[in-house]
């Protein structure tokens, strides 16, 4: 969808995913992404977390198989304006490499 207004961030930003692996362990990684028109992009935040880690540091805890789990992935603060016709697109994986 095309906004016909601007829309502007700014502050802390995360994202909040329910997800499932089969894997005991794996890395959740995100990045918030400015769509220029005509399909140019432009990252501007992101981040990534450890599933064992994402939601208890003090008290690693592995994921069950196939079972939906809620992740928390802090983008930190940032500051965009989104132009008028631009589009804002959330990349996110179970890998950053």
């Amino acid at each position: 969808m095309v906004r016909e207004t601007e829309t502007k961030v700014t502050g802390p930003v995360d994202l909040d995913l329910w997800a499932s692996t089969k894997a005991p362990d794996t890395e959740w990684t995100a990045v918030l992404v400015d769509m220029f028109p005509y399909g140019r992009s432009s990252n501007f935040c992101g981040g990534i977390c450890r599933a064992r880690y994402c939601n208890e540091m003090a008290a690693p805890k592995f994921t069950l198989p196939n079972a939906p789990t809620f992740f928390r992935i802090d983008f930190w603060a940032t500051a965009n304006l989104f132009l008028a016709v631009h589009r804002i697109r959330v990349k996110f994986s179970s890998s950053n490499f």
